[in-house]
């Protein structure tokens, strides 16, 4: 069995001045899906506006590495 390794991408909604328009950028980016955003805005009803919410995971180091050196908090795991 290989490790192999995938990022989670986290947005805190305190540091986010226009969320709508982060999620617009990001799309083309990562290919967020409609269920995707959609399932994201229902967790950020749920969370702290001070906690970081799970946006996408299981991206590989190409689908993030255009988001390297922006805004964006990149969690880096093992499965």
């Amino acid at each position: 069995m290989r490790n192999v390794s995938w990022y989670a991408i986290t947005l805190t909604p305190y540091k986010i001045s226009d969320m709508d328009a982060t999620l617009r950028a990001l799309t083309p980016i990562v290919n967020l899906t409609p269920d995707e955003i959609d399932t994201f805005r229902h967790a950020l009803k749920q969370t702290s506006r001070y906690k970081p919410v799970v946006l996408k995971e299981e991206l590989t180091e190409e689908q993030v590495a255009p988001l390297c050196g922006q805004s964006v908090s990149l969690h880096r795991r093992q499965h």
